[in-house]
């Protein structure tokens, strides 16, 4: 699905949001725009800090509710001793496993800092198309080359990519 945006009407609300100090709505306008210098970078950054917050928070609320849903077993007798489930492992891949343990080898080797949501975007765009394959990123309205897409953008997936890694190799050490 393709949206269709206003960019003045966009800007207007940018502006709106940048006057009535509101973090969140500031930071996904200027993403959205494509705003590189931000006027008030303070706002800016705790609106980027705000949405990576809530997005943690998001995936604990979905692991909790997939822990549960694993827990729940309907039971028509009560039964006396309990077993203890093992949570279930996604079936090991071992290409992506190097692919894995190429970006965090990479990322590592380059200092790249994962949680600077900011820096080194140029780097973390090109270990995105190198390694893992990502020619373009979800943004808002559709898809975008990393090329173009915000330096905010690239952090937040290569960030979730680097965790994401990070747990697969410890999931599968051999």
């Amino acid at each position: 699905m393709t949206y269709n945006y206003d960019p003045n009407e966009l800007e207007r609300k940018r502006v709106l949001a940048l006057e009535s100090q509101s973090p969140t709505q500031y930071f996904l306008l200027c993403d959205t725009l494509g705003v590189r210098n931000p006027e008030d970078e303070d706002l800016y950054n705790q609106g980027a800090d705000l949405l990576a917050q809530e997005q943690d928070l998001t995936q604990q609320y979905e692991s909790y509710l997939e822990q549960m849903a694993r827990d729940y077993e309907p039971q028509a007798l009560p039964k006396t001793s309990k077993k203890t489930k093992s949570p279930k492992k996604k079936a090991y891949d071992p290409i992506q496993y190097q692919k894995y343990q190429r970006l965090v080898k990479e990322a590592r080797s380059r200092g790249i800092n994962v949680n600077d949501t900011f820096s080194q975007p140029e780097t973390k765009a090109n270990l995105l198309e190198q390694v893992m394959g990502y020619k373009k990123l979800k943004v808002a309205g559709g898809r975008e080359s990393t090329k173009n897409c915000s330096d905010s953008r690239i952090g937040q997936v290569f960030k979730r990519c680097y965790q994401s890694a990070e747990n697969y190799l410890k999931q599968y050490k051999p």
